[in-house]
């Protein structure tokens, strides 16, 4: 026997739990370390993509991130926006359960059947309407608004007066033309027209586009109504102070005027890429939580994510921001497309979630992606609303120069209108349609469905005109069926008014 031997002997075995248990460590580091160089190549692929997806629509002129989304301050005597903060700040609303501007505004036969209201709506809020009307001198429209990262937490506390603003307008509108100052009536539209021009401006995100749609219809409500009885001044004074012949032009020109239009479209959707992507990167960055994102759209908070499934999920967010850009980016160019049916076929399909994996690699779709084709299709029904006003207004214009409206759209070229222009829902390029001797005569747009009803058109479950079923209508005698309005307990309707 050797010296040592009996060691060797006395030694004790290491039991074979211990084998396995170093196995096992050693094969959860091997998994942990290609997990994590897969988590690292998956990450540096994505964000390579993403990169090189930015360089193009920044090569093409396109803005893309925060900064190319920043203006030089403008001076106060230039800046129509602090006018109408003035304005906003000089609105004065009517005590709850009382006719208010926001109600003739939505229901343009109330400015008849409350004509004395009307008149002290308009008197309480004149420092308000002057207000809007010297920021016409402005040439520029500088909201002071600075963006800074994360975009989405930024407010937006200027879309709601700017809308109310737009409803003041619009009622002293009405007010003026049925008090026979057609001249006033007039001047009021174009400076509703300018509160589109000035919201869009605001160029950050969707939402302010959608606004200025919003006041663009507002518009457009007020003219169907003041249109069939409106009076120029070169045709007859009719006790009242007439609208300039000039100035009714201007109002057509500037309905179809739709380049602003267009490019607002555009910058929206570009700023509405801008916001999706820099809420990734303040994600993947850790600046901001899954919870700050849906407490700030409004929508359900996503729960159950831990740091580590955030980490691990990062590379698959970016990708998906590589996804939501270029949908923004379709949407983009489907709005500046001839008609609706072109711009459709542009459109991205809406994604479909076959497995949960999926839904948690496009989650960051599902919280910032807003509906793409219903935003789409508002934007292609301001363009057919504001060709049917301007298109209304020219036939007026006709009518009082002839003494009957024309038999067809073409006789108002090249006199009223430059060209009859095309149904923008219409995939062969027809014209805006007209129905002058029928019992409703009304222009009409064939809607979203791009079928040709013949002008018949749905309603509403509160009464009024359904935009997006059947046609589109644009009444040119007033027939309208507005939404039934409440009236104030304390004031007494008029039934006859309230009929038209």
């Amino acid at each position: 026997m050797q010296p040592g031997d009996c060691a060797r002997d006395n030694a004790v075995p290491l039991p074979p739990r211990y084998w396995w248990l170093k196995r096992l460590v050693v094969a959860f580091v091997l998994v942990a370390v290609l997990v994590g160089a897969l988590r690292w190549w998956a990450g540096r692929t994505a964000q390579r993509r993403l990169d090189a997806q930015l360089a193009a629509y920044r090569a093409a002129g396109q803005p893309v991130l925060l900064a190319d989304f920043d203006r030089p301050p403008v001076p106060d005597e230039q800046n129509a926006v602090a006018l109408l903060n003035q304005a906003q700040a000089a609105l004065v609303r009517a005590p709850q359960g009382c006719l208010d501007f926001a109600d003739i505004a939505t229901c343009p036969p109330l400015c008849a059947a409350y004509l004395e209201q009307a008149r002290a709506i308009v008197a309480a809020n004149q420092p308000a309407l002057d207000l809007v009307r010297a920021a016409r001198s402005r040439p520029q429209a500088d909201w002071g608004l600075r963006l800074s990262t994360p975009v989405i937490n930024v407010l937006l506390p200027m879309l709601g007066p700017q809308r109310e603003i737009a409803k003041l307008l619009s009622t002293a509108a009405l007010y003026e033309h049925e008090v026979g100052n057609d001249a006033a009536a007039v001047e009021a539209l174009h400076d509703v027209l300018l509160c589109v021009d000035w919201m869009d401006e605001l160029r950050f995100t969707i939402l302010s586009h959608l606004v200025a749609v919003s006041i663009s219809t507002q518009c457009v409500r007020t003219i169907e109504y003041i249109a069939p009885r409106l009076v120029m001044a070169d045709v007859s004074d009719a006790g009242g102070q007439a609208a300039p012949r000039a100035r009714v032009e201007a109002l057509i020109a500037a309905l179809l005027d739709e380049d602003g239009l267009r490019n607002a479209w555009r910058w929206a959707m570009y700023s509405e890429r801008m916001l999706q992507l820099d809420s990734v990167q303040a994600l993947c960055n850790g600046t901001m939580g899954m919870s700050a994102i849906g407490a700030s759209v409004g929508g359900p908070t996503p729960v159950g994510l831990t740091r580590p499934l955030e980490f691990a999920l990062r590379p698959f967010w970016t990708m998906d921001a590589l996804h939501m850009a270029r949908d923004a980016t379709a949407v983009a160019n489907a709005g500046l497309a001839e008609n609706w049916p072109a711009g459709r076929a542009q459109l991205p399909a809406e994604p479909v979630f076959d497995s949960t994996l999926e839904r948690l690699a496009r989650m960051l779709s599902t919280i910032l992606q807003p509906s793409l084709t219903r935003i789409a299709v508002l934007h292609f029904r301001a363009l057919a609303e504001r060709r049917l006003a301007a298109t209304a207004l020219a036939i007026r214009l006709y009518e009082l120069d002839h003494g009957e409206r024309p038999a067809t759209l073409a006789e108002l070229v090249p006199d009223y209108l430059p060209a009859v222009r095309a149904d923008p829902f219409a995939a062969d390029g027809r014209p805006l349609a007209y129905l002058t001797e029928a019992p409703q005569p009304i222009l009409y747009s064939i809607g979203t469905d791009g079928a040709d009803d013949g002008g018949a058109y749905a309603l509403t479950d509160s009464g009024g005109v359904a935009w997006d079923e059947r046609d589109m209508p644009f009444f040119l005698d007033r027939e309208r069926p507005y939404e039934t309005p409440s009236f104030p307990s304390t004031q007494p309707a008029s039934t006859q008014a309230v009929d038209q």
